[in-house]
């Protein structure tokens, strides 16, 4: 692929949409679990992701997401490289449109490379910094299609409090 953004790159995905991690005599499957691995590799970028879905946690209709990730890009003036996890539950609330999502993120953030150029504001940023950050998340999907919609609606709302006492650096 080619992008103003990324320049060259490609990428390589691995998943499996019918998953059962907890039966390996019947090679995994069966189970609606869900898992992908993805390989995103260019001359701006990379990203390495492991993500793992089980739509029914505990027997009830709970989703539980997990993803880890590797994640770095090269922009203009300077790197910038994540390492982290996130995992977040999800339950749909009032009708089969509305869900309501809770989460936690950790990550190290590493900016390097930095020209030297740059203001003193943009060097104090150099360095790694972690980030702990819990969300909630309503969203109401209607739409007929999730590829090709001719009718309903997609909107949410997203809050976020990243604090030391969630494992960040800073408040």
């Amino acid at each position: 692929a080619w992008s103003d953004t990324d320049s060259l790159s490609g990428m390589l995905e691995v998943s499996h949409k019918n998953m059962d991690i907890l039966d390996p005599w019947n090679y995994f499957t069966g189970g609606g679990q869900r898992m992908r691995l993805l390989a995103v590799m260019g001359l701006k970028r990379y990203n390495f992701e492991l993500d793992f879905t089980e739509p029914w946690l505990f027997g009830i209709p709970l989703r539980w997401d997990i993803s880890g990730y590797a994640r770095n890009v090269s922009y203009d003036d300077w790197d910038e490289r994540r390492i982290g996890f996130t995992t977040s539950l999800t339950k749909r609330i009032f009708d089969d449109f509305t869900s309501l999502s809770g989460g936690y993120t950790f990550e190290q953030v590493d900016v390097h490379n930095m020209n030297s150029d740059l203001s003193y504001i943009f060097q104090e940023q150099k360095g790694n910094q972690l980030v702990g950050r819990i969300h909630l998340a309503l969203d109401r999907d209607t739409r007929n299609s999730a590829t090709d919609p001719t009718s309903g609606y997609s909107i949410g709302g997203l809050a976020a409090v990243t604090s030391q006492a969630f494992g960040a650096t800073n408040n």
